[in-house]
């Protein structure tokens, strides 16, 4: 979180998986928060982050009865300046062929 936080320039972040849970949520909130600043853009696997938003997250956010967003990407984009593109990223596991 700290290169998030002292980012200078840009934010580029390519993630194979950006679920919906506490965690994930604070990631998204900083990089929501530093798009004001500086611009950020975030690459998600396709398959990955389509499949983690389907299942949910493990334990809900915040407050008793609080839903977590249904969709990262929404979350992202909303109220800030986030740019956030679904690609595949080469190498992951849902792109790298068995043999």
């Amino acid at each position: 979180m700290r290169a998030i936080e002292e980012a200078r320039h840009s934010i580029d972040v390519r993630v194979y998986i950006f679920d919906v849970d506490d965690y994930a949520l604070r990631i998204a909130d900083l990089l929501k928060q530093r798009s004001a600043a500086v611009p950020v853009r975030v690459l998600v696997d396709d398959m990955a982050t389509l499949v983690a938003g389907a299942v949910g997250p493990l334990r809900p956010r915040g407050l008793a009865g609080e839903r977590p967003p249904g969709s990262i990407e929404s979350y992202l984009r909303r109220d800030s300046q986030v740019q956030v593109r679904r690609g595949r990223i080469r190498g992951s596991p849902a792109t790298t062929p068995r043999r």
